[in-house]
């Protein structure tokens, strides 16, 4: 068997390599150049990690100091839109607690209960229009007091789902049932 070198081959390989390393790096450049800006004031983003520190620790939700242990509780994301919406309007005639049913207990026997809520709280807004937008009806906040929530985190991916004016709305509505928003400033 004769073995030949095809140069054609060879150049389009080493060009395709060449191309890819340089968009790879030039990417990798852009992107940081763009984004290094996002969290350059570490000190704002430290102010605000310790603001929210502040409300957990200074809220009377935490049992007798005299106590000596503290259960806390977490759990994962909270998404009530959708097919969970479904469901609820459903079967359990609009009334969020329905979710909550079979794990209320569970979710009580804690001191402390924390989750993230994947998405606005509201009924105003605009879709900011991905594929995946999320806006729960202001009815979920009855559900999520029943299951025990002192806290819930608002910082993700969700959160502006539907701009500015839904995000407030779901700072206040969780401010007004006792559950402290955290992860997130009303201030720039």
């Amino acid at each position: 068997m004769e073995w030949t070198f095809d140069r054609v081959g060879f150049k389009f390989v080493v060009k395709f390599v060449g191309q890819f390393v340089l968009f790879y790096f030039l990417t990798s450049f852009l992107s940081n150049f763009v984004f290094s800006n996002i969290y350059e004031d570490r000190e704002y983003v430290s102010e605000n990690v310790h603001e929210n520190l502040a409300v957990v620790i200074n809220q009377d939700i935490l049992p007798d100091k005299k106590q000596q242990t503290v259960v806390l509780g977490f759990v994962g994301d909270i998404m009530l839109d959708r097919g969970v919406e479904d469901v609820v309007l459903s079967n359990g005639g609009g009334d969020f607690k329905f979710v909550f049913n079979r794990a209320e207990e569970e979710l009580n026997n804690v001191d402390l209960l924390i989750g993230n809520l994947e998405g606005p709280i509201s009924s105003r807004g605009k879709n900011v229009g991905s594929a995946y937008s999320f806006r729960m009806d202001t009815r979920v906040v009855g559900g999520l007091k029943f299951a025990g929530f002192d806290a819930l985190s608002v910082a993700n991916n969700h959160s502006g789902d539907w701009g500015k004016e839904a995000f407030s709305d779901t700072l206040s509505i969780l401010r007004e049932a006792n559950i402290i928003p955290v992860g997130a400033t009303t201030s720039p």
